[in-house]
C-alpha cells in the first residue's frame, strides 16, 4: 500500500503539468493587414488648382466589388484551375475597393483634371460622376508554385449628370510579375493600383 501511494504522489505532478499543457490557450499565427497606395500621388499642403483641365466638379462613388471581390480577403488561383484560394495568414485591412478608392480620389484631386471634387452631400453641383467597379483582383500561379503575375480588372463609367449619359467607359485589365506569395502580391497590386489611377486620369482629361 505504501509503494502504491508513493507512486501516486509522483504521477499526480506529472498529470497537472501534462493536463496544463493541453489545456492552456494555443499560440495562433497573427494575421498580418495590408494596405493599397499609390505613391506616385503628389499632395502639397493647401493645393489649388488654379487652371484646372476641366473647371466643373465630378463626383468620384466608392468603388464596388464583384463577389468575392467584395471582402477584405486576399485571393490567389492556380492555372488552369477553377478554384479560388484565399491566403490564411494575410488579408486587406479593409475592403480593397475601399482603400482603392480613396488613393483614387487623392489621384484625380491633385492632378487638376477637374475643378473639384464633389461630396455626397454637393452631388447636385457635381457636372460628372464617375462609377469605378472592381472585377478581378488576385494572384494567378504556374501549376508548380514557381511563377506568379498579380491581376487586376476593374471596370469604369464617366456619366454627364447633366443629361444622365455615360459619356464613356473603359475596362483596366493588367497584369504583373510578381513574388510566389502574399508579399509579391501586395506589392504587384499597389504597382497595378498605380497604374490604374495615372490611366483613369488620363482618360478623363480626354473625355472632358
Amino acid at each position: 500500500m505504501r509503494k502504491l501511494i508513493n507512486k501516486l504522489i509522483v504521477l499526480v505532478p506529472v498529470l497537472f503539468v501534462a493536463g496544463c499543457g493541453l489545456l492552456s490557450p494555443v499560440q495562433q499565427r497573427p494575421v498580418a493587414n495590408y494596405e493599397i497606395m499609390d505613391r506616385t500621388v503628389v499632395t502639397t499642403t493647401g493645393l489649388n488648382c488654379v487652371n484646372p483641365h476641366n473647371n466643373g466638379l465630378i463626383y468620384i462613388s466608392p468603388m464596388r466589388a464583384f463577389p468575392p471581390y467584395d471582402l477584405n480577403k486576399m485571393y490567389y488561383n492556380v492555372e488552369s484551375s477553377y478554384q479560388i484560394n484565399t491566403f490564411g495568414y494575410s488579408q486587406w485591412v479593409t475592403p480593397p475597393t475601399e482603400l482603392m478608392s480613396q488613393e483614387l480620389a487623392k489621384k484625380v484631386v491633385t492632378s487638376c483634371v477637374f475643378k473639384n471634387i464633389a461630396t455626397s452631400h454637393a452631388l447636385a453641383n457635381a457636372r460628372y460622376r464617375l462609377l469605378t467597379f472592381l472585377i478581378v483582383m488576385r494572384q494567378e500561379m504556374d501549376s508548380n508554385n514557381q511563377n506568379a503575375t498579380a491581376r487586376l480588372i476593374i471596370g469604369a463609367e464617366l456619366v454627364d449628370l447633366d443629361s444622365n449619359k455615360v459619356i464613356a467607359s473603359k475596362i483596366f485589365d493588367a497584369r504583373t510579375p510578381t513574388a510566389v506569395g502574399p508579399d509579391g502580391y501586395v506589392k504587384g497590386i499597389n504597382k497595378l493600383t498605380e497604374q490604374f489611377d495615372q490611366q483613369i486620369v488620363d482618360w478623363l482629361r480626354q473625355q472632358t
